[in-house]
């Protein structure tokens, strides 16, 4: 069935435009946080101790629970402190306070003061006490041990300097007195040490003072203990275990001091008292890395509710009532919200997945009907995402559901790393913020997914505001958006340190409606979210498989047709990274062979392996078809040498990174950004080099890892500014130097090479589209002749670097792009492959026209295998050298290797033409596929191609630069992979190339100008950008005639990619007839390489007329 999109020209447009803020960040900042101290008044305030709570337990470490307390907790305010005198200081203090009876549960203990004292002192204090009388129905016994404890503490929100910024984490000063307290006036046996709460959990010092004086101490250096509080504030320093360097607390959220006052049995224990007269702290403070960060001013675009994804209706039951009499409408989880330009720009989230979700209770006759769906970025600085209800909910009850949410493949700051799992920081590590909702009950959830698996937080808010989380500790529960997006029945919950594999975050919103209430909102502006990032753990067990990831697989389990070993390339198709086999270079199966077993486990799918003798054998590849990235890579294998000598070449890539055997283990050089080499030795204890052994090495930016069967040996190894990205030799090789030496004796199996990061598309691959336009193969290129058609550059440097393939032989110095350099054109018809060679060549030295080769003269040598699947076979490809001879004319050479099928190589079907142009040669080359020997070529086809480029600035007999476009030209199975495929213009491929999210349908309109997808792409425009002015069509009247010339943009060979462009008029709108009489087609002039701009003549002998372009 045909669609028709019509573009009516007096349609009326609108442009809307963006402001321009920018932003700015803060960098790191040492900062004084907590500094108590001074006369801040001149009376005592009293704190609230009459919450104390009781209990009975084992608080002194004897197990046993024969000991009570009476408490206060320690995030519990403590006395307020009236700064009546302008001290400025700290003024904010929580305070946590324990009095412990050991021994004996018969007592009751209390405390008797807990307050701030400034009355007449120029020093004032922080004082808790306990005497005989204490109140509260509370005694002291001096017949079992006593004990005080005193806790008080500043929480980071109070932390003075902005150093309660929460989009910046807190780490210890390292300096000698960070923190520092002072005591005066205390009684008994008094010991004091410094509180610090990292994340949610606590720690005492090391150091401590005892009695009056100066506790002071270096936090980044000191050892810090985990303290509990929550359950026991007693200190046994007896017991105090696993501590942990302060340098490693980075996320500090309260810092104190916790003061303890201990009597034995028998001992006056009336007047305990502890007095603290100043407490300061200083710390350096970080900005926060955040996985995501929404919030700000984007743009001041307002969608005004034009977002209007089709709902999708089921019947169900979605209230939990064990019955199908509810319906909904839905967007899936995964829907692609419409993400709009970041124009300030603040470089931070924009677009998200969303969910959403309108619900009927008990009604099935009915949609739900969901009202607006928008961006609001207009006239505000918080932008925000928004959902409403419907104008109407059919007289019953409805809720609606708002799921926003972003995947891993969109965190920022190199969260997005896949080599990297997820978990959520210990700190307040998701906060959102909502701005407004409407309805009878708001309720807002966190979510995320772990894994496949999604869970919603226990915490949640039912208003407006901020929500903040500890992701870590929060409780999470088992959360089926797929089936179903309503906040469900929370149980089952488990904690959030179990999630160690975050895959997307978000939120859930949800409103409810009573009936007859409708058009409810929500909306929200903010959402950040922290996270730890752990490298995933190395995995060697087993049969390797391929993986996305994987660059090249090697099972070592048989050799093809020409004796090799191919890439197991089950996943990522057509890699193709076949590995060379030296001539005599056997493998051996372990079931059939005495004393070899298989790699551990053993396991007989490992199937055979490959034996190198030590003397000539060796497995080459090029590194052409073994493109790496130096900066995210993982080599693995198995290996077992014959005997334990060192210094023999497992691995070769020169330039780059080595494996050596080793008596002991592995040596592993790499060679850094600057070409210096650096060894290392992963020598595990009781390695065996005659067993088999497993090695990984994983190098990510500057850091190193070397793995031995699943040991981490060498953690975290420097290599100064990455590995080198460039190579010294053209080879890589298992089992020998580059130069034949140093040869492995042993076995190799399982062989991978990986990239840590997601793999880019390589020229490896490439498709090749038909043409909409035949060239005329006349040496010349003229304007949208070649324009529908894939390119294939070939310039030097960029020809060595991703997502290229190729390789240069010469000196670089002399291969500048303005000396030579080449842009290759391909597409295809049922008749011809068409190639263009458009040469940049600064000095051209001709062929001979009397010769019988291109070589080694200024041409190219084009390598075709119209067969990829009959592998490496003699005389299978077109191999011809084509240039501009000394007679200026277009010569085509055969080539006579062996690989070279002189029949595919007749010239007389096929054509060759080209020209001598300014800096350069072109040739164009229309190739007969009947006589390459393909009958009726379709799309998806394969065929191989390879390209040689040859420069020679000297006529002396010696080409100077020969660059590849690929691996060797003589082995058709290291070619390019070519497919081919249909038109290059489509409208399916012009959209993809825009960020218009979900609104990617010929019919919708993203950019809000009026006109749709489908007419922007066949005039022109941009979908993501309203433009319409710059691309609509153009009318005016003829001077001194009855005409109208009516002018258009039309797609080069738009018949041929489906699209027709009629002009039609019509004289009464009433009653329309849209018709193509009076208009007539005058020409069409090529303005670019994919347009031609189109005039028609239209007869007004009516006194008025519209006209309107159809495109079908």
């Amino acid at each position: 069935m045909k669609k028709s999109y019509l573009y009516n020209m007096w349609s009326r447009l609108s442009v809307t435009s963006a402001a321009l803020l920018l932003g700015a960040s803060a960098a790191q900042a040492q900062i004084t946080a907590v500094d108590f101290g001074g006369d801040y008044n001149d009376g005592p305030t009293n704190a609230d101790k009459t919450s104390l709570a009781y209990e009975n337990g084992d608080f002194d470490g004897e197990a046993d629970t024969d000991d009570r307390r009476a408490y206060i907790e320690i995030d519990s305010l403590f006395a307020s402190i009236p700064d009546t005198n302008g001290v400025g200081n700290t003024t904010v203090f929580n305070a946590g306070a324990q009095a412990t009876q050991m021994d004996s549960t018969a007592g009751t203990p209390g405390v008797s003061i807990y307050r701030f004292n400034g009355s007449n002192t120029a020093v004032d204090y922080l004082q808790v006490g306990n005497s005989a009388t204490i109140g509260n129905g509370a005694t002291i016994n001096d017949d079992y041990p006593q004990s005080l404890t005193f806790a008080p503490n500043v929480a980071k929100a109070n932390f003075l300097n902005g150093a309660d910024d929460t989009g910046y984490t807190l780490a210890f000063d390292a300096a000698a007195g960070s923190v520092t307290a002072e005591f005066n006036d205390t009684s008994g046996v008094f010991t004091v040490r410094a509180l610090v709460k990292n994340g949610s959990s606590w720690y005492i010092s090391d150091t401590s003072q005892i009695g009056d004086g100066t506790l002071s101490l270096n936090g980044a250096t000191d050892t810090w203990y985990p303290y509990a509080p929550d359950t026991n504030m007693y200190i046994n320093a007896g017991t105090l275990t696993g501590g942990v360097l302060g340098s490693t607390l980075t996320d500090i959220q309260a810092l104190g001091l916790v003061g303890q006052v201990d009597a034995a049995a028998g001992q006056d224990a009336n007047k305990p008292r502890i007095q603290v007269t100043a407490l300061s702290a200083s710390m350096v403070q970080t900005a926060v890395v955040l996985a995501v960060e929404f919030g700000g001013d984007y743009n001041n675009t307002n969608t005004a509710g034009s977002w209007s994804p089709a709902l999708v209706y089921e019947n169900g039951d979605f209230d939990g009532e064990a019955d199908l009499d509810d319906r909904r409408g839905y967007n899936p989880m995964d829907a692609t919200i419409l993400g709009y330009n970041d124009d300030t720009p603040l470089g931070t989230n924009l677009k998200f997945n969303v969910g959403n979700q309108v619900t009927y209770f008990d009604k099935t006759d009915a949609d739900p009907l969901r009202g607006f769906f928008r961006w609001a970025g207009s006239g505000t600085t918080a932008d925000s995402y928004q959902v409403g209800s419907g104008a109407t909910n059919d007289g019953v009850g409805q809720i609606f559901t708002f799921v926003p949410n972003l995947s891993k493949a969109d965190f920022l700051n190199g969260y997005d790393d896949p080599s990297y799992a997820l978990s959520f920081s210990d700190a307040d590590s998701i906060v959102i913020d909502t701005v407004k909702q409407t309805g009878e009950v708001q309720t807002v959830h966190a979510i995320v997914q772990n894994g496949s698996d999604w869970y919603i937080s226990a915490t949640s808010k039912v208003s407006t505001g901020v929500l903040a989380i500890n992701g870590f500790t929060e409780t999470w529960h088992p959360y089926y958006p797929d089936t179903n997006m309503l906040i469900p029945a929370l149980t089952g919950g488990v904690l959030g340190s179990t999630l160690t594999d975050i895959q997307a975050v978000g939120m859930v919103g949800q409103v409810t409606e009573p009936a007859g209430q409708s058009g409810s909102i929500f909306r929200f502006q903010g959402l950040t979210v922290r996270m730890d990032q752990t490298l995933i753990p190395l995995t060697y067990g087993g049969v390797f498989t391929d993986t996305t990831n994987t660059l090249a697989l090697w099972h070592m389990d048989a050799l093809n047709a020409s004796g090799k070993v191919d890439d197991d390339d089950s996943v990522v198709t057509g890699r193709n990274a076949t590995l060379g086999v030296s001539a005599g270079t056997i493998l051996v199966d372990p079931a059939v062979t005495p004393g070899l077993d298989y790699p551990d486990p053993a396991n007989a799918d490992y199937g055979k392996c490959i034996y190198l003798d030590g003397v000539d054998d060796r497995l080459p590849i090029a590194n052409a078809a073994l493109a790496i990235d130096p900066s995210a890579l993982r080599i693995e294998f198995w290996a077992k040498s014959d005997a334990a000598v060192a210094g023999q070449y497992i691995f070769d890539r020169w330039g780059q990174i080595l494996v050596y055997s080793d008596a002991t283990g592995f040596q592993v050089r790499v060679y850094d950004a600057s070409a210096a080499i650096q060894d290392h030795y992963a020598r595990p204890a009781g390695f065996d080099p005659t067993d088999w052994n497993h090695l990984a090495i994983e190098v990510i930016g500057e850091d190193l890892d070397i793995y031995v069967n699943g040991e981490l040996v060498i953690d975290s190894a420097t290599i100064s500014g990455g590995m080198s990205t460039t190579t010294a030799k053209t080879t890589t090789y298992f089992g020998m130097r580059y130069n034949n030496t140093g040869h492995f004796a042993g076995y190799l199996d399982e062989v991978r090479i990986s990239s840590l990061t997601p793999p880019a598309p390589t020229l490896r691959e490439f498709d090749t589209p038909v043409a909409v336009v035949a060239p005329t193969i006349d040496g010349i290129v003229s304007l949208g002749e070649w324009g529908d058609a894939f390119e294939l550059p070939m310039a030097w440097p960029d020809l060595g670097v991703l997502p290229n393939v190729g390789s240069l032989s010469g000196d670089a110095l002399e291969a500048t792009p303005s000396d030579i350099s080449a842009v290759f054109s391909f597409k295809w018809d049922a008749t011809n492959l068409y190639i263009l060679a458009e040469v940049t060549d600064d000095i051209l030295i001709k062929p001979d026209a009397a010769g019988s080769a291109g070589y080694p003269d200024d041409h190219f040598l084009l390598g075709l295998d119209p067969d990829v699947t009959d592998g490496d076979i003699a005389a299978s490809v077109f191999l011809t050298e084509f240039g501009i001879n000394t007679n200026d004319v277009a010569a085509a050479y055969y080539n006579g290797n062996a690989i070279a099928n002189p029949a595919l190589n007749d010239f007389s079907n096929h054509e060759v033409e080209g020209s001598i142009v300014a800096g350069g040669y072109v040739i164009e080359l229309a190739l007969r596929w009947a006589d390459l020997g393909v009958i009726s070529p379709v799309a998806t086809d394969m065929i191989g191609v390879s390209i040689l480029l040859f420069d020679n600035d000297v006529d002396d007999g010696n080409r100077d630069i020969l660059m590849k476009s690929i691996g060797d030209v003589t082995i058709p199975s290291e070619y390019h992979q070519v497919t081919l495929a249909g038109a290059m213009k489509t409208f399916e491929n012009y959209i993809s190339q825009y960020d218009v999210g979900v609104f990617d349908q010929p019919t919708d309109d993203p950019d809000l100008d009026g006109v749709d997808n489908h007419t922007e792409y066949a005039l022109g425009g941009d979908p993501s950008v309203s433009d319409a002015p710059s691309f609509q069509p153009t009318s005016e009247a003829n001077a001194g005639g009855n005409e109208f010339t009516y002018i258009y943009n039309r797609r080069i060979g738009a018949s041929a990619l489906g699209l027709t462009y009629t002009v039609e008029v019509e004289t009464d709108l009433a009653n329309a007839d849209w018709n193509t009489g009076g208009v007539t087609e005058d020409g069409a002039v090529v303005i670019d390489d994919e347009f031609e701009e189109v005039t028609n003549t239209v007869n007004m002998t009516e006194d008025e007329k519209f006209l309107r372009l159809n495109i079908n």
